[in-house]
């Protein structure tokens, strides 16, 4: 039957309204898949708040810790003993029992897996093989429980033992003689790279004046139990606080050398920087107080080959002092990032570092192998 003289404008005019319903439908989805992504990124933001807020509690819990006698005793007595029973262990005793150690930390730690995998992926990048994100986390662990070990070993070494297991760079001694530091001191800084603690080790039995700067994450009893083992070849350890701080600028106006380890914003106070491309924050406190005191920062960083261990140093640098501080800082700031980066790019697994340190960006999904 013949249409209408209607029917063609009612068809245009229901094609424009199927049309119209569906770019309507299709703004709809938009929306909602928006709303959901506002949503997804709202919970992750409160998330990591609640991450930040309960660290910060237990942090100020460790503050407000207070030293007890009787446990301080038994610490040191506790750690004398590790101490001698890792020293007597055959080397290939170690070794087989950081393997297992770290099997059963990177096994049965979910925490630690996690931590450490989205770090890799920040370092590694996101399309890094899985195969090579468990690889890498596996030693990563292994050499943390090394660390570990280093540490108890080296309390019963002379300082002529010490530096016999270390290769160091000619640059770091050269940096540190006093006639080369300058008046206005050295800051070492350095990051959890290697037996990171050989070097605070080296420069105290070479007898370099030095006072390394270490916050308190951990128990009272433990962090006196560590204390006690890092300052066994000399040297001296103080905490963040105003008095230990007034310390550091002390030592530094009098020639001395600081050690600073800046690779984590342990107590989430510091400065926003991109960190391998991507944005969180990282302690300060090494660039603000060589731009204070007129301090060279030397960035230093240890390895770990095989038996031994290696001590290199990247070019020194000054903190810029102008009328504009915050630019200043900034400058240093880049400077300090950018040494990390090259040490850690260059060894990912010897960085054992056990926390998150992009705690509010976390990295995508890794691809498969």
């Amino acid at each position: 039957m013949p249409s209408g003289p209607g029917s063609n404008g009612r068809d245009g005019h229901e094609a424009l309204g199927d049309d119209l319903l569906q770019k309507v439908h299709r703004q709809a989805e938009r929306v909602h898949q928006t709303a959901t992504e506002v949503q997804v990124e709202a919970q992750r933001r409160v998330s990591s708040v609640q991450q930040r807020a309960n660290s910060l509690r237990t942090q100020l819990e460790f503050r407000r810790e207070k030293r007890d006698p009787v446990r301080y005793r038994l610490s040191l007595l506790v750690a004398r003993l590790l101490s001698w029973v890792a020293a007597v262990l055959p080397h290939p005793v170690r070794m087989r029992l950081a393997i297992f150690t770290g099997w059963v930390v990177f096994r049965f730690n979910a925490g630690f897996r996690h931590n450490v995998r989205d770090n890799l992926l920040h370092v590694l990048g996101p399309g890094a093989p899985e195969a090579r994100i468990e690889e890498t986390s596996r030693r990563i662990a292994r050499n943390g429980i090394l660390n570990i070990l280093d540490l108890l070993i080296m309390f019963r070494r002379t300082p002529e033992e010490v530096l016999a297991v270390i290769d160091i760079d000619p640059a770091f001694i050269g940096h540190l003689r006093a006639e080369d530091r300058g008046p206005a001191g050295t800051i070492v800084i350095t990051a959890h790279l290697g037996s990171f603690d050989m070097i605070g080790q080296a420069m105290a039995a070479m007898r370099f004046p030095v006072t390394v700067l270490t916050g308190r994450t951990t128990y009272r009893v433990l962090f006196d139990a560590v204390t006690f083992l890092r300052s066994g070849k000399g040297g001296r350890i103080v905490e963040p606080s105003p008095s230990g701080v007034r310390g550091i600028y002390r030592s530094l106006r009098a020639g001395e050398i600081v050690g600073i380890v800046c690779d984590r914003d342990f107590f989430f106070n510091g400065l926003p920087v991109r960190f391998f491309g991507a944005e969180t924050t990282l302690p300060p406190g090494p660039v603000r107080i060589a731009r204070d005191t007129g301090a060279m920062i030397l960035p230093t960083f240890a390895r770990r080959n095989g038996d031994r261990h290696e001590i290199r140093v990247q070019p020194p640098f000054q903190v810029p002092r102008t009328s504009d501080a915050d630019a200043d800082i900034a400058a240093g700031m880049a400077l300090m990032v950018a040494a990390l980066e090259r040490e850690i790019a260059s060894e990912p697994d010897q960085w054992s570092i056990f926390q998150r340190v992009w705690p509010d960006r976390p990295a995508t999904g890794a691809s498969g192998s």
